[in-house]
């Protein structure tokens, strides 16, 4: 069959189509954080929290302000324990009561085609499997 320029066109579209959605990345869910925490400039301290399992540098940790309400994000510097940790800015106030917090882990998920189209994929942990 002889395929038509315009034919050509729709196909090469549709092929591009494909590929964009194959490299398509997702950021990680916000997740509620597990127990309660209070905070003290940049050291977070918590209340029955995981942040061992949870958390790792350069992740977020989430609050609403006591005061304004408003969501604040700051950037995990270091995991101390699992009821220690350090931010890398202070909140707008320190927490005084203990306060529920969310988290969003750093590290991008990519569609399963577009991990296929990678040297390297990152499997949401902190490992990184190289592809033979």
């Amino acid at each position: 069959q002889i395929q038509s320029e315009e034919d050509k066109l729709l196909d090469e579209e549709y092929t591009s189509l494909q590929v964009e959605q194959k490299r398509q990345i997702i950021e990680h869910p916000i997740e509620l954080g597990i127990g309660r925490i209070i905070t003290s400039g940049k050291t977070v301290h918590g209340q029955d929290t995981k942040f061992q399992q949870q958390l790792g540098q350069g992740d977020k940790i989430i609050i609403t302000s006591t005061a304004t309400f408003a969501k604040e994000e700051r950037l995990v510097s270091a995991v101390l324990s699992n009821k220690s940790l350090v931010i890398n800015e202070p909140f707008s106030t320190d927490l005084i009561t203990y306060t529920q917090f969310e988290y969003q882990k750093n590290c991008l998920l990519y569609t399963s085609d577009a991990a296929d189209d990678l040297l390297c994929v990152d499997l949401g942990g902190r490992r990184i499997i190289k592809k033979k």
